[in-house]
């Protein structure tokens, strides 16, 4: 566009219109007056005709209004922060913007926008140059989806695979679906998947398959298959659902016959799963097994009266379709006495198993915030051990599971009483480490983090997913002291590297943990507010931009600056973050890959809209050179290393 020199003291609409347009005559012109402060943005004064094609309005219908009417309500903010950065910048900035047309339907426009200054610096106007991109945006969507659903083909092509759409019907089979099961692909185009398996077994495979709250969560199901000629077979299904950019969803099931004279009905009896580590051969009565408790149900109980009994079967029945959805072929589950499940993990080691039994907790206790609002704040803990089972306790299936739980309970009291004394003697020795943030060439950066050592770390995670979370806000005071000493040593130093220390999110929105953390930080005085960087963890992504924002008001007069953790890759998240925000970080477990060993589109818009908003994004214990070369070459120069 030229920047600001070409357009310098310019009023004449129509000149300054001609010499914009004057070599891009496909595009749409659009002028706006300097009001940056009306609520729907400032106001339009010229517009080409080109603009009735992609908006419905006639240029007679815009002029003299507010440059929002253009934009949905939610995408205005976007907007406006768009037209300050480019006043801040004094250049032009281009983004694409997806719009609705007056008509109703979507589009996706490339917008360039540039501020024109007259001779005395001040700012008049806005020049909006647009362009449809529609076609190129549904091109790298479905490059996007393409590469998706290669991963899934590509990841387990032996094995007879086939996807189907949304309703259900067959658009994609691999040839071994007819080594296999004796189907051709004419045979399945576009009929529904379900003829794939028993009819006793369809109704299962549709609940798994319209389950929304799994997406990219793989799942299975024990069934029967059909091979051609109306035979079945014992066998199973796992189903990965993908949510496209577009908003479709596409199911990928991978098909698997069990060994012959296995019975389905094996895996899921906990008695021969026993028997078989007891015998000759066998792990020697080792078991690796899991317990996941929902924990403060009797004040539940107490507040509910008479609704808890439907309360509660809706409660179990949500976690027991969340742990089936989580299991493997071999894997079994049963409901123990005290409100809690007891998981056998066939495959898993017991750190395995640990950090599955985690994962299955959090999303129980995500599933029951969202769905079941009479449950107050639930809250689910897991453990996860290797134990041993006598051959005593195969009196009966209850008898094993007793005995079971009762080897787990002993072993969660050893484990948590060493975990307690790693952190203890951590927290008495000052043991944490300052670790530098590294560039794109592992150079360090005027900034570092303060954390525990990795087996502090270690102690706190089991800690945490035992429901012990008090010794988290111990270890978050813990490190922001430790903060403090190393600013303060610096400075005596003329050390000019900042320090950047985590709280989590639930820390600061709950008054007596917040103020526990705040006496540590009253004690820190000048060198928070020189050389510190508090770095917000766990948001979560539902927070609102408003809490966001308090809290940034709140800190900003006690830290040098304010990071926030983003919790996924969505390039949406980052608008919610505060204006003055211009550090943010990411973990590296968040970012979704191509089967190019690409960061995914999503995470890449993410990078390019922060960027647009001048803020530097951290990603945070990337495993290998491999990743972090991928990320760099993706634009991301600000790297956290894994703790050494």
């Amino acid at each position: 566009m030229g920047g600001e020199r070409g357009y310098r003291g310019m009023t004449d609409y129509a000149t300054l219109l001609g010499q914009v347009i004057a070599s891009r005559t496909s595009e749409i012109a659009l002028i706006t007056d300097a009001d940056l402060d009306a609520p729907q943005g400032p106001k339009i004064v010229f517009v080409s005709d080109g603009i009735e094609r992609t908006s419905g309005y006639e240029p007679a219908d815009l002029l003299g209004r507010p440059l929002g009417v253009l934009f949905e309500e939610a995408a205005l903010p976007q907007v406006l922060s768009g037209l300050h950065q480019a006043v801040e910048a004094r250049a032009p900035i281009t983004v694409d913007q997806e719009v609705r047309h007056r008509k109703g339907h979507k589009y996706w426009l490339e917008l360039s926008t540039t501020p024109v200054f007259d001779d005395d610096g001040r700012l008049i106007h806005f020049v909006r140059m647009s362009r449809d991109v529609t076609a190129r945006k549904k091109a790298e969507q479905h490059r996007e989806m393409t590469q998706r659903l290669l991963a899934s083909v590509f990841g387990v092509i032996k094995d007879p695979l086939v996807v189907a759409d949304e309703a259900g019907n067959l658009i994609m089979a691999n040839t071994a679906i007819t080594r296999r099961l004796g189907w051709s692909i004419f045979d399945l185009m576009g009929k529904p998947v379900g003829g794939l398996v028993a009819e006793a077994d369809r109704l299962a495979l549709d609940s798994l398959m319209q389950d929304g709250g799994a997406l990219d969560q793989t799942r299975q199901v024990k069934c029967f298959l059909l091979r051609k000629g109306k035979d079945q077979v014992a066998g199973e299904v796992e189903l990965t659902t993908c949510r496209q950019p577009s908003g479709e969803c596409y199911h990928v099931l991978t098909l698997r016959e069990r060994p012959s004279g296995e019975s389905i009905e094996r895996d899921w009896n906990m008695e021969l799963a026993v028997r078989e580590a007891l015998a000759p051969g066998g792990s020697g009565g080792n078991v690796v097994a899991g317990k996941l408790q929902l924990v403060g149900l009797a004040a539940v109980r107490e507040s509910l009266g008479d609704k808890w009994p439907a309360v509660a079967d809706r409660a179990f029945s949500l976690a027991e379709r969340t742990i089936q959805r989580h299991l493997r072929a071999g894997d079994i589950f049963r409901r123990s006495k005290d409100d809690g499940f007891l998981v056998l993990f066939a495959h898993l080691s017991a750190t395995e198993a640990q950090f599955k039994a985690n994962a299955i907790s959090q999303e129980i206790c995500e599933k029951l915030t969202g769905e079941i609002p009479e449950m107050p704040q639930p809250a689910v803990t897991s453990f996860a051990a290797r134990v041993k089972v006598e051959e005593q306790a195969l009196e009966s299936e209850e008898a094993i599971v007793d005995s079971i739980d009762r080897r787990l309970r002993l072993e969660r009291e050893r484990v948590e009483a060493e975990s307690i004394a790693v952190l203890t003697t951590g927290f008495k020795a000052a043991n944490a480490i300052t670790d530098p943030i590294v560039n794109e060439g592992g150079q360090p950066a005027p900034i570092s983090v303060i954390r525990m050592s990795a087996e502090m770390r270690e102690a706190a995670d089991v800690l945490r997913a035992m429901g012990r979370n008090n010794y988290e806000l111990e270890a978050e005071a813990f490190l922001l002291a430790g903060a403090g000493e190393r600013v303060l040593a610096g400075l005596s130093r003329n050390n000019a590297a900042l320090v950047m220390t985590p709280v989590r999110f639930s820390t600061l929105t709950q008054a007596r943990e917040l103020e526990t953390w705040l006496r540590v930080v009253r004690t820190l005085g000048e060198a928070a507010k020189q050389k510190i960087v508090v770095e917000v963890r766990e948001v979560p992504p539902e927070a609102a931009a408003t809490r966001l924002s308090d809290l940034t008001m709140r800190l900003s007069a006690l830290f040098k600056s304010i990071a926030y953790e983003i919790p996924l890759a969505d390039p949406a998240f980052q608008t919610k973050l505060p204006a003055a925000t211009r550090l943010a970080t990411i973990d590296y477990r968040h970012i979704p890959w191509t089967a190019m060993g690409e960061p995914a589109t999503a995470f890449q818009k993410l990078s390019r809209a922060l960027d647009l908003r001048q803020r530097r994004l951290i990603v945070k214990d990337v495993p290998s050179p491999t990743k972090h070369a991928a990320l760099a070459k993706a634009g991301i120069s600000l790297f956290l290393p894994p703790i050494g």
